[in-house]
């Protein structure tokens, strides 16, 4: 094959990542589309659209990059669900298919299509539009041998069509699965989720090689062979006629401004103005580095983009929609503080610049911005609206997992439900066991895992771009979103080099800026906070409840004992100005996973020497530690000479360790292999299995300048420039790959296969690499490429990194030293600024090396730490000086988290808080408090059934005085709240102040049957239940019959039987049933009720356990009962029981040697218990 089209149904998804495969399988690309066709869209009667589901097909194809445009554009409109493109399909209209220009082809498609399918004058339309058109339309024959013979008749008509107009016949072979497997494969997804195309059983959708065409035309026996082969040559014709083209991976900011450098340095100076910089003492300083990032934003051409981002925040600013403090490395920006992007002032915190964009490298900007979630489409709208800015949302793929696998097929070989659950759950530890039992299942759930069934948009990302991306890249929509979505995905976005926006949605965001305004004072910032507040560090540090980063229990106790009396004093031994935000930023990076090697030490207190008294200067700041990516770069600079950029780039990926392909296929670190162990090898042949062979020797190579290389399937090896990988072109030095290069590689499993390399960069400086000699075929398998094994051990390790230790020059991706700067290097730098001798150069400087390659699992970056301590910290500080509008806000903020919600309960009841039931006078819509009082109130807005509308109009009768709870029923229907909605109200002991819940239900059903009302019947009178009479009546009446009272004040009545009936208060039974109906959960609490506990799940499963809500105090007892316990006296969810005896027992754990009891663990057991009515 010499070139390939994906015409998908309806889009061109991904088509980019098609394009670049199909490439580099060394073929032509065609870029098409199988498009729905509606006869027209007229507008109704009311203005909406007409539309009618006819819904041909037809197949159209790009002649060259201008038709991929126009054929992207008609893709991006048949998406269209406003005005009637989009129905049942993505369609585009008749008229839309006929004035397409020269730069499209156009082929009939399948049974599907107009010709066959069309009314009388969509046909002879169609039929006009191919005559005028033969020079670019085909009429498309297919070689299925159906049932019915339909395929075969309409490719006489289509013969015959073709003698009589001249228009070409063309052979599509309407492919959908790759050989016959994988078309029971899809057989077996499509019965799974119900999907069935009629006929299609007879339809031969594989894929098929030029002889097995040939021969499905003979058997089909319709058409001349002559006839066919020349409609399979027509095929070529057609990609002859495609004009290739290259992606434009350029740089694509958006350009809004005429004058974008003039209107920078305009608001540059505002910032300045604004902030008060040019107050400071050391503004000088602030002058000097404007000037420096000026240099790379110039360099890299980002200027555009930064206005871009403070348009947007500066728009929110003006919307009262405030932003995080920052995210990430834009942090580093002096500008950016001063722009208001970010709240950082990068020279105060010393943040690193150039992480974010430096002059020795050109890349994309990139800024994340964090978002009040309440807010965010507030945001969205107005960047989608701005003129001049193309905007779409970016696609997600949402795959077949294993465990969906499973399932689906499970479904589909109609194997029981419950065998296919325990299948599921016993996949992960007993796979090869599961797969021997059920090997027809697992041969299809390999097959069908990974298919994509449904597409979405990505939760935080957009693009913007300058150009049109319904143009360049397509669009489409979905029926949940308003925004447009790209149809291609992230990473095609991303090599194509568009611009990113990542709006992020933070929880914590919101609870700050919703705190400061309850609260009543400006929002806070890390420019006006006091840091060195001591009470809130140990309120944070005694309880993490609310504290963004902290709130797990390895939080909570992570930061107990790091900001602990013990702790500080250890720390303020080294500095006695010891910064408790520089420890708690330490710390975000300590309780990470990649923290581990140095967690422990911290939070005991340890302070790390190296045994160079340099280095431990160096690193007094961070007590020891090599926390931040920053101080590499800061080292290389200040001690070595690297200017900040070069250093940013000898930093990159030190944290990078190669896996080596065993040679019983598992993977092992290189650095852990030892000699006499088996890799797996390359033999010299491409269809060849891999041969184990064994390592003869292993090479510490130290510490190396390293280069990158990525492929289009993600793998990604680090190497240094003398490196041999194996290419198609042989064996070749890393420093002289290409991208146009083809890397012999391998997946987890399978043969051998070409991968273009798709990046290759001088991205990761220090690098502890190291080499095998593996016996006979020299080679093994790095990180899934075949490389050499014969370079790194000539080096030596005295030539280990010998730019940072004696100076010199940085090597560039050509191999050649860049001699347009000279680095002076470690040890003579340190002689002529420290007087250093080179024999304590070379011990502190491999000191140094050593802790660089010690810290290599855990660097962080401080730029994206530091603000993150700030919001935790800021939250700690309005959860000390503003409790009750903190939790209150908290509160409305994780309203549907209930893990969350009982974790701010506990803390409000331990510091004196009362969160109370919702009340008439006091509940509005959310959480409201009374910070005086200490009282917080629950909303109603979120109850079933009600909303915000009711729970405003009812607060509005706050200050309103009634006599008694007629009065308010009658306040009450004057506003929107109907019955059901007053029922719950009155269940939920919302109006508790006029009297018990059942005489309130009791009054509110007698008031619905009579208010309003000037006649009883009195035989209606018993149905009113037992506490209304006709006596009663007959007070208020002004008039009686034999059958009816009349002219009855029923006011005046329904005020005297609320005033004398007497009604049996509400059992703690029925409150409980009343609370679990209205709101799904019990929170009743009353000390009366001590020993009482409500069940609320029992899992019996293997010994019972179960989860008791606890009526006096509202906590939540998770326990274990004796099985024969249980079996004497069984419970369900629902019943009240009387705990009478409980003890804790350790909790036991499986074992090669039985169950053994987890040390430190405790479990509470229910020994005595009884079932209760009350």
């Amino acid at each position: 094959m010499k070139a390939m089209a994906f015409t998908e149904h309806g889009s061109v998804f991904s088509w980019v990542n098609k394009k670049r495969h199909i490439e580099k399988a060394g073929m032509k690309y065609i870029h098409g589309e199988e498009f729905y066709v509606t006869k027209t869209i007229e507008p109704g009667e009311y203005g909406a659209p007409t539309k009618i589901r006819d819904n041909y097909h037809c197949s159209l194809y790009a002649k060259n990059f201008e038709g991929v445009k126009e054929l992207n554009q008609l893709s991006s409109a048949s998406f269209n669900r406003q005005d009637g493109h989009y129905y049942y399909a993505p369609r585009i209209t008749l008229d839309e298919l006929i004035n397409t220009s020269d730069n499209i082809i156009v082929s009939t498609a399948c049974l599907g299509g107009i010709l066959h399918n069309g009314e009388d004058d969509v046909r002879e339309v169609f039929i006009n539009f191919l005559i005028q058109n033969k020079h670019r339309c085909f009429l498309e024959i297919q070689h299925h041998s159906d049932a019915a013979g339909e395929q075969g008749a309409y490719n006489k008509y289509l013969f015959s069509l073709s003698k009589n107009t001249g228009i070409p016949l063309i052979a599509g072979t309407d492919t959908h699965a790759l050989n016959a497997e994988h078309m029971v494969g899809r057989a077996i997804l499509q019965k799974a989720k119900k999907v069935h195309f009629a006929d299609e059983d007879s339809w031969d959708l594989t894929f098929k090689t030029y002889d097995e065409l040939v021969a499905a035309y003979k058997k089909q026996n319709v058409l001349p062979m002559e006839v066919v082969l020349e409609a399979i040559e027509n095929t070529n014709r057609l990609a002859d006629m495609v004009e290739e083209f290259p992606l434009d991976e350029s740089y694509k900011y958006p350009h809004l401004w005429a004058d974008s450098e003039g209107t920078f340095l305009r608001k540059i100076e505002e910032g300045i103005v604004r902030r008060g910089v040019d107050k400071y003492p050391n503004y000088q300083e602030y002058r000097d580095r404007i000037e420096e990032e000026l240099k790379a934003y110039r360099h890299n051409g980002a200027i555009d983009f930064m206005l871009l981002m403070e348009d947007i925040l500066n728009w929110c600013r003006t919307q009262d929609i405030q932003v995080g403090y920052g995210r990430g490395s834009v942090n580093g920006s002096v500008i950016a503080w001063l722009l208001g992007i970010t709240e950082m002032d990068s020279i105060k915190h010393n943040l690193n610049f150039e992480r974010f964009m430096n002059i020795e490298r050109v890349s994309l900007s990139d800024i994340d911005t964090d978002f009040p979630p309440s807010r965010i489409e507030e945001v969205k709208d107005y960047i989608f609206s701005k003129t001049g800015l193309y905007c779409s949302d970016i696609i997600t793929f949402n795959t077949i997992a294993d465990k969906g696998a499973i399932r689906d097929v499970g479904r589909a070989l109609e194997i029981p439900l419950d065998e296919v659950d325990e299948i599921c759950k016993a996949f992960e530890s007993n796979e090869e066991k599961l797969r021997k039992k059920y090997p027809e299942l697992f041969k299809y759930v390999d097959l069908v895992k990974g298919v994509i069934v449904s597409v979405g948009s990505h939760p935080c990302g957009l693009c913007v771009s300058p150009e049109s991306l319904t143009e360049h890249m397509a669009t489409f929509t979905t029926s949940t979103s308003k925004y447009p979505i790209s149809q291609i995905y992230m990473k095609e976005i991303d090599g194509l080099n568009y611009v990113k926006l990542d709006l992020l949605r933070l929880d914590t965001i919101e609870l700050i800026n919703d705190t400061c305004k309850l609260a009543g004072i400006p929002r806070l910032t890390p420019d006006n906070v006091d840091i060195n507040d001591v009470a809130v560090w140990n309120s944070m540090r005694d309880d993490s409840t609310g504290i963004f980063q902290w709130e797990s229990d390895t939080g909570a106790d992570y930061i107990k004992k790091l900001l602990s009396d013990e702790n500080i004093k250890k720390f303020q031994a080294v500095d006695e100005h010891v910064d408790r935000m520089t420890l708690l930023t330490i710390g975000n990076s300590a309780i990470r996973p990649a923290g581990a090697s140095y967690r422990d030490d911290l939070a005991n207190g340890v302070v790390r020497k190296s045994g160079s008294q340099a280095i431990d200067d160096f690193l007094k700041p961070t007590f020891g530690y090599l926390v931040f990516q920053c101080q590499i770069i800061e080292f290389l600079h200040q001690y070595c000479g690297f200017t900040m950029g070069e250093a940013d780039i000898v930093r990159r990926c030190v944290d990078e360790y190669t896996e080596i392909l065993m040679g019983d296929g598992t993977r092992k670190k290189i650095r852990d292999i030892l000699p006499g162990e088996m890799v797996l090898s390359y033999c010299g042949e491409m269809g060849a299995p891999l041969v184990p062979r064994r390592v003869n020797k292993v090479y510490d190579n130290g510490i190396q300048i390293t280069y990158f290389i990525r492929t289009d399937s993600q793998k990604e090896l680090l190497a240094t420039a003398e490196h041999k990988i194996l290419t198609a072109r042989g064996w070749i030095r890393c420093g002289d790959l290409t991208i146009s290069d083809r890397i012999v590689a391998r997946d987890e499993s399978g043969p051998l296969r070409l991968e273009c390399v798709t990046d290759i960069g001088y991205a990761s400086g220090l690098s502890h690499v190291y080499d095998l000699e593996v016996e006979e075929t020299h080679n093994y398998i790095a990180d899934g490429m075949v490389v050499h094994n014969c370079f790194a051990k000539k080096l030596g390790t005295e030539n280990h990194i010998p730019v940072i230790k004696n100076g010199g020059y940085m090597i560039g991706l050509d191999g050649e030293p860049k001699k347009d700067h000279y680095i002076a290097g470690f040890t003579e730098t340190m002689k002529k600024n420290y007087g250093m001798s080179p024999e304590e150069s070379e011990k502190t400087i491999t000191a140094f090396l050593q802790v660089i390659i010690d810290a290599s699992n855990y660097l962080f970056s401080l730029n994206h730490s530091q603000p993150y301590s700030y919001e935790g910290y800021v939250s700690g500080w309005l959860r000390y000086h503003y409790p009750v509008e903190f939790i209150t806000t908290a509160l409305n903020i994780n309203v549907d988290k209930e893990e969350k919600t009982l974790a701010l309960t506990r803390y409000a009841k331990a510091h004196g808080i009362q969160i109370l039931p919702p009340k008439f006078r006091h509940s509005k819509a959310v959480y409201f408090c009374n910070a005086e009082s200490r009282e917080i109130y629950k909303g109603i807005g979120s109850i079933k059934f009600m909303n915000a509308q009711v729970a405003d109009e009812l607060y509005a009768l706050k200050d309103e005085q009634f006599e008694d709870f007629i009065g308010l029923l009658v306040a009450v229907k004057k506003t929107s709240c109907n019955s059901r909605q007053l029922q719950i109200l009155i269940e939920l002991d919302y109006f508790s102040e006029f009297g018990d819940v059942n005489l309130l239900l009791t009054i509110n059903n007698l008031f619905g049957e009579v208010y309003g009302k000037q006649q009883i019947k009195k035989d209606k009178i018993p149905k009113l239940g037992e506490y209304i009479t006709e006596m009663d009546v007959r007070q208020f009446a002004g008039k009686e019959s034999e059958k009816t009272f009349t002219k009855v004040d029923m006011f005046r009545l329904l005020k005297y039987l609320a005033a004398t009936i007497q009604v049996p208060p509400a059992t703690i039974m029925e409150r409980i049933s009343y609370q679990k109906e209205n709101l799904g959960y019990v929170d009743i609490v009353d000390k009366k009720y001590v020993g009482l506990a409500l069940v609320m799940s029992v899992n019996t499963k293997w010994t019972p356990w179960l989860t008791l809500y606890a009526l006096a105090n509202g906590k939540t007892i998770e326990c274990k009962v004796d099985k024969r316990d249980y079996n004497r006296q069984p419970v369900k969810e629902g019943d009240v029981v009387r705990i009478e005896g409980q003890t804790y027992k350790s909790r036991q754990r499986k074992t090669e040697n039985g169950f053994e009891a987890v040390p430190g663990s405790k479990v509470l057991w229910i020994t005595r218990y009884r079932k209760v009515v009350v």
